[in-house]
């Protein structure tokens, strides 16, 4: 269940980010934060997202 939730997130912000993706910046924001709810992981990505889009 992890892995295919931590895919449907990557491929949100692909989508989201287009050419301006970074896939080390994006397992940092999941990563770097340790162990937490994939909910909680989800909101992580949320803000990857955000901060990529300015």
């Amino acid at each position: 269940m992890g892995h295919t939730f931590w895919n449907q997130q990557r491929d949100r912000a692909k989508a989201a980010l287009g050419p301006k993706f970074d896939l080390k910046a994006f397992h940092d924001a999941g990563l770097l934060s340790g162990a937490m709810p994939l909910d909680v992981l989800a909101t992580a990505i949320g803000g990857y997202i955000a901060s990529g889009r300015v």
